[in-house]
């Protein structure tokens, strides 16, 4: 068992600690100012800290915070301590100017956190991507996080960026259709739109968990209803240029997938393509 250290007590810190602490780890959680809403963990003042005693010691703070804070903690971290940080998009070469090859990783849950007040331990099986100059970290680290019942992966340092841009490719943009979907939707008389559309793109999402691949797409273009679509697009560009022109954009990327699955032959793929260039 790993004697456990986190700064931060924002989404990400707040629910692994509840994590940690929920399979019986020692976790001290530490903040410059937040707390626990629902008091769950005992938070401990950052500021006047002296030492801070752990095995592992996680910096879940802000990217841009990552090394102010590890140059502020050199001292106070015990001298065998493993120090990561929790970006996904910067590596450990953030922390070892500070603490070395052989004590420094980053580690990023591929995960949306809730907001602190509805904070709590993650179910089993979210992935935690881990990279680290030191093999022996690696596997410090991974252990830590599989007996916790993470799922564990490694990356190198030069794929995260491409890695987290990809993130926020699905998790994070998404969310800007959907809300300009349930724009429309309003407009169109859908009661609760907002809820309706997270709902609809949860029963998508629902369908590729089950199968996973093309196979569980719907919608005109796996139908290759072009009358439909040219009705769509016209719709949009009455209402939203720029909505129009997002709506082609990404339906050829997704004809282009079908067609590599086989869902859409080679015709029918170069007939819809030729469609949406023409819109």
């Amino acid at each position: 068992m790993y004697r456990i250290a986190i700064i931060g007590c924002g989404r990400v810190g707040l629910s692994l600690a509840l994590t940690f602490l929920n399979k019986g780890q020692k976790v001290d959680l530490y903040s410059r100012s937040s707390s626990d809403p629902l008091n769950r963990v005992k938070v401990l003042p950052l500021v006047g800290a002296k030492h801070i005693e752990c095995d592992i010691l996680f910096l879940a703070v802000k990217d841009d915070a990552i090394e102010i804070l590890a140059k502020n903690l050199y001292s106070l971290v015990d001298s065998s301590a493993l120090v990561g940080h929790l970006s996904g998009a910067f590596g450990s070469s953030l922390l070892i100017p500070f603490f070395g090859e052989k004590r420094s990783f980053s580690a990023h849950p591929l995960y949306s956190f809730p907001p602190t007040r509805r904070a709590r331990p993650l179910e089993q099986g979210v992935l935690v991507m881990v990279e680290a100059k030191h093999n022996e970290t690696k596997k410090h680290v991974a252990s830590l996080f599989e007996n916790t019942g993470f799922d564990v992966g490694f990356i190198e340092e030069k794929d995260k960026a491409l890695y987290h841009a990809s993130a926020v490719l699905c998790a994070n943009l998404p969310c800007a259709l959907v809300y300009e979907a349930s724009r429309l939707f309003e407009r169109c008389g859908v009661p609760e739109a907002t809820k309706r559309a997270f709902l609809l793109l949860q029963s998508v999402i629902a369908n590729h968990i089950a199968e996973p691949g093309a196979q569980s797409l719907t919608g005109p273009l796996v139908r290759r209803d072009i009358q439909a679509i040219e009705r769509n697009i016209k719709a949009l560009k009455n209402k939203d240029e720029s909505l129009a022109l997002i709506y082609v954009s990404l339906s050829l990327k997704l004809a282009d997938i079908l067609n590599k699955a086989h869902i859409i032959e080679e015709e029918e793929w170069k007939k819809l393509r030729e469609v949406l260039k023409n819109q």
